[in-house]
């Protein structure tokens, strides 16, 4: 797996949490944009509930945007990679 590294998060890197990271990170990857709740529960390994409180505080911040997907699934990506 490839990751973009030339992202503004990253060079806030301290700013965020742990397992903050793990989210932004996996929303990093070259080749998606946009990721679902569950894709990003199977490669964070974090639990929905600790997923959810931590989508939310990142929506809050504007730091990702949420989307729905063809398959009306609720999906979130990085804001400044989905503008």
């Amino acid at each position: 797996m490839e990751y973009l590294t030339q992202l503004d998060w990253i060079k806030n890197l301290e700013g965020f949490e742990p397992n903050e990271q793990k989210v932004l990170l996996a929303l990093s990857n070259e080749q998606y944009k946009w990721r679902t709740r569950d894709r990003l529960i199977e490669v964070t390994g974090l639990s929905g509930t600790g997923l959810d409180s931590i989508l939310s505080k990142l929506i809050s911040q504007n730091v990702i945007r949420p989307s729905i997907s063809k398959q009306k699934k609720v999906i979130v990506g990085l804001t400044e990679r989905v503008r």
